[in-house]
């Protein structure tokens, strides 16, 4: 049984994703973007804190606390491989999910993407906008993947 908060996580990252279709096709129609990149960073952030809590509600002990480490953004890549080896007890997929969020940091910082896209300046991007969604939502669903596994295994 998948609980409800894990069905909102998803729903989340749906919605994100669908977020991000739409500003695709602002960009593709050159139109003023930085409203809908507001939202989509607002839910981003919601999505992240929905996965801190769940994370926090599902471990035991002092390795729960962890979990809070989510929202630095360098720190995490170290800590949730911990988190995802905490979850399944697999060395396998905790060294996944460390690419992932390796590759994910590592995309971030190489790439020249300003924070907001403004008016004609995203085709420009389109790319390097592209990979860094596809890798932000791998990196999502590699942990939410570590969750279900919890649960599924808890029932």
């Amino acid at each position: 049984m998948v609980y409800f908060l894990t069905k909102v996580l998803f729903g989340l990252i749906t919605l994100d994703q669908i977020l991000f279709i739409y500003q695709l096709w602002g960009i593709l129609s050159n139109s003023l973007l930085s409203p809908l990149t507001i939202v989509n960073y607002v839910f981003g952030l919601i999505t992240i804190g929905i996965l801190i809590f769940r994370i926090y509600s599902i471990l035991n002990g002092y390795s729960r606390y962890l979990s809070f480490l989510l929202i630095l953004p360098v720190v995490n890549v170290f800590v949730v491989p911990f988190l995802s080896y905490k979850l399944t007890s697999s060395k396998i997929l905790a060294s996944i999910t460390f690419a992932i969020w390796f590759a994910n940091l590592f995309f971030t910082l190489l790439s020249n993407i300003p924070p907001v896209i403004y008016f004609d300046e995203g085709s420009y991007f389109l790319s390097q906008f592209i990979i860094l969604d596809l890798l932000s939502l791998a990196s999502l669903l590699s942990v939410t993947f570590c969750i279900v596994y919890r649960e599924k295994r808890r029932n």
